[in-house]
């Protein structure tokens, strides 16, 4: 089965998307920085309305993904008030300032997690050897790769996206971000082969474009 994970920052969108059939949320604060860690309040108000998984953006603020030490800490501290508030999952970015994934970064953060679900986000895309990148997240235990096969949306990393779906072979799930939407994701899905797909349709989306896309696969 197809599963659909649709982004949002709102406790509108987020029962829109389980209205819509979406089969998981990811829960963002300020989409226009490329999301990053929503509020307690916020969390706890989405736990209480839906039933499908939530996972959580732990990104203290905008811009690089190479993260000096003190917005790391500040990373930790966000994933572990994520975890006692009831994510069921996080989504991480870590990078060097070569572009590589930052292991002792996600090393740490994986100790933090204790066992919650994580998904890499598309600072993936920024590593110079995404085969490389993807052997590193699986050695460290990640479940999630979120990627656009490393181009600037996912129909133009076609190519690449189908070469990770069979590298990954199980060991972690590919899932195809980047400009999923309703009238290209069967193209993607044959494309690609995976199984796993993320939208963010809107800040807010509405649960007849959740449905649409949904339909779509």
């Amino acid at each position: 089965m197809v599963l659909i994970e649709v982004c949002t920052e709102t406790l509108e969108g987020a029962k829109a998307a389980q209205e819509g059939g979406a089969h998981r949320i990811e829960l963002c604060a300020e989409l226009d920085l490329d999301g990053l860690t929503p509020s307690g309040d916020l969390l706890r108000a989405v736990k209480e309305a839906v039933d499908i998984p939530v996972l959580c953006m732990a990104r203290p603020c905008g811009g690089s993904f190479h993260l000096g030490a003190e917005v790391f800490e500040k990373l930790l501290e966000h994933a572990k008030r994520l975890s006692t508030f009831g994510t069921d999952g996080l989504v991480v970015g870590m990078m060097t300032s070569e572009g590589e994934i930052d292991v002792h970064q996600l090393s740490q953060l994986m100790q933090v997690a204790d066992g919650l679900p994580v998904t890499f986000h598309r600072a993936f895309d920024d590593a110079p050897n995404a085969e490389e990148a993807l052997e590193t997240l699986i050695a460290h235990g990640v479940k999630r790769v979120l990627t656009s096969g490393c181009r600037g949306n996912a129909e133009q990393g076609t190519a690449q996206l189908k070469k990770l779906v069979g590298q990954a072979a199980g060991r972690i799930a590919i899932v195809v971000g980047g400009g999923v939407r309703a009238h290209n994701a069967q193209q993607l899905r044959q494309a690609t082969g995976a199984m796993e797909f993320h939208s963010a349709l809107d800040r807010n989306p509405s649960a007849a474009s959740v449905r649409e896309l949904v339909q779509s696969f």
